[in-house]
């Protein structure tokens, strides 16, 4: 629940300061970026799904074959298909496997990480991304 991860500012090609964010809408990227940098598996967060997960690849994760949440590690980066948002804008989901079938995501609607059952929303797993030695 925790609000930290609603804002991020930048600036645009004509000056202009925004939150990318759009104060926590989509802020999935940060929050999971976020995780992995306090835990030094990352050297910095990213604000973009497919960023996020080109860092990860960068870093040494590799993709899992599985689907099964009996076969997916606690602790494993799960990418959920896209979507349409209301701005008309399509994005990935990005989120933590926590294990017997739940995961922890942002939540748009609340703005906040949430606790959730692994296919969010009805959004099938597109990918499964794990570092090796992470469960040590």
């Amino acid at each position: 629940g925790s609000k930290m991860f609603r804002t991020l500012y930048m600036t645009d090609e004509k000056g202009k300061v925004k939150d990318v964010l759009r104060k926590g809408d989509i802020s999935c990227a940060v929050y999971v970026s976020s995780i992995l940098v306090l835990n030094k598996l990352l050297p910095e967060v990213k604000a973009r799904v497919v960023t996020l997960e080109a860092e990860l690849l960068k870093h040494g994760w590799t993709e899992l074959r599985t689907r099964d949440p009996k076969e997916i590690p606690i602790g494993a980066v799960i990418i959920w298909e896209q979507r349409k948002f209301k701005s008309g804008e399509e994005h990935e989901h990005i989120g933590f496997y926590m294990g017997k079938k739940k995961a922890i995501c942002n939540s748009p609607e609340k703005a906040a990480p949430v606790k959730t059952n692994y296919i969010w929303k009805k959004r099938p797993i597109i990918k499964v991304l794990w570092l090796e030695g992470l469960d040590r």
